[in-house]
């Protein structure tokens, strides 16, 4: 809506102003000027800069508690299922393994596989992950968590994140879910591993 046509359907003349702001050259005056706006108008509302600011840290850091706590229980998810893939193998996996012992393979060789299944699981979902993430918050402007991080009742501009990536924080999630996940699966392939293979193909 044009600045003429929401004057007319508001009946607002052309010489009243809702909201007006002020540049201020030096940047060290404007509380300065501030104050003698409230003394010229008292019936104002004057907001610095510096304000909104401090305001959109808060908020930000508020919100930003929210989404700690999403997160802590899918890090607590995440750790569920790889205790339980710690725990044991399903009787498919088992008798997989009883096959493979049956046909000559070796304990290491065993091991080794199953290593590199649960690397190749883990860091394929690692990285799909992140370029999910990525485009998510990059490309989509955070579309989910947006509204927890601006909130709903107040209108804001355009969200839009700049790109950045932080090495040492992906390599923290990589080794809080590839290298877990992975260790998780050496301690039960070993014990199937090391049954006889054919009381665990009988299973």
């Amino acid at each position: 809506m044009s600045d003429t046509d929401f004057r007319g359907l508001f009946g607002i003349p052309p010489t009243l102003f809702t909201d007006i702001v002020l540049t201020v050259r030096n940047p060290l005056e404007t509380s300065v000027v501030s104050g003698k706006i409230l003394r010229m108008l008292p019936d104002t509302r004057a907001v610095l800069k510096d304000d909104i600011l401090r305001t959109y840290d808060a908020v930000f850091a508020w919100r930003g508690g929210v989404l700690l706590v999403i997160f802590s229980a899918a890090v607590f998810a995440f750790l569920i299922c790889a205790w339980d893939k710690a725990g044991g193998l399903s009787h498919e996996e088992r008798r997989e393994i009883g096959v493979l012992r049956a046909v000559g393979w070796d304990t290491s060789e065993v091991i080794m596989l199953k290593v590199w299944e649960g690397i190749i699981i883990s860091l394929s979902s690692f990285m799909l992950g992140i370029i999910f993430a990525y485009v998510h918050v990059f490309f989509f402007s955070s579309t989910i968590f947006e509204p927890v991080l601006k909130g709903w009742a107040v209108i804001y501009p355009s969200f839009r994140p700049v790109p950045a990536v932080n090495s040492s924080q992906i390599a923290a999630v990589f080794f809080l879910t590839v290298v877990p996940y992975t260790a998780a699966t050496i301690i039960p392939s070993w014990l199937a591993s090391t049954i006889d293979p054919d009381s665990v193909i009988r299973l």
